[in-house]
């Protein structure tokens, strides 16, 4: 499993690889703003291939310093050829609904379990939310009752050097 926060350090990664890719949230923080942007932008760039002339993959895949024949599978199913998950600042149900509903293929939440109020509530809740993410009524259910979830941190605030989600290349 590798972090990506786009999808050329995905494809790098896959590459090298990696059997699953983890779009980076930022770990522990409890705010999920940095899991739904770098996974907005895998997405959008898988997207973006999807869409693209054959003759223009070669290019691509320079500019992503990413492997041709990934770039061109990419560009003929529509999707990476490895499961891809989010993590870091997951730490409510909507929170897995939401991922989910970007398309991502499931979540990793840990902090936002264990330092909620009730971990085992809220990891039974997340589940739930993650496996009927369509079902607006089960997530509204399956989210009363959770006590105090994580409390959020303002990434903003942190130091580059105590972020998770900018290490790497």
């Amino acid at each position: 499993m590798c972090g990506a926060r786009d999808l050329g350090e995905a494809l790098r990664r896959i590459g090298e690889g990696a059997a699953m890719i983890r779009t980076k949230g930022e770990a522990g923080s409890g705010n999920i703003v940095e899991a739904v942007r770098h996974a907005r932008k895998v997405l959008g760039q898988i997207s973006h291939i999807r869409g693209m002339e054959s003759d223009e993959l070669m290019a691509t895949a320079r500019d992503l310093k990413a492997p041709y024949e990934l770039v061109k599978g990419i560009h003929q199913s529509g999707a990476l050829p490895v499961v891809n998950f989010a993590a870091g600042g997951i730490s409510t149900p909507a929170d897995a609904a939401l991922m989910m509903q970007i398309g991502v293929d499931g979540v990793f939440v840990g902090s936002g379990i264990f330092k909620s109020e009730t971990p085992q509530v809220m990891a039974n809740a997340i589940v739930k939310a993650t496996t009927h993410y369509k079902d607006p009524e089960m997530l509204a259910a399956v989210s009363k009752g959770l006590g105090a979830s994580m409390p959020g941190i303002d990434v903003r605030t942190l130091p580059e050097s105590e972020q998770f989600a900018t290490r790497g290349w």
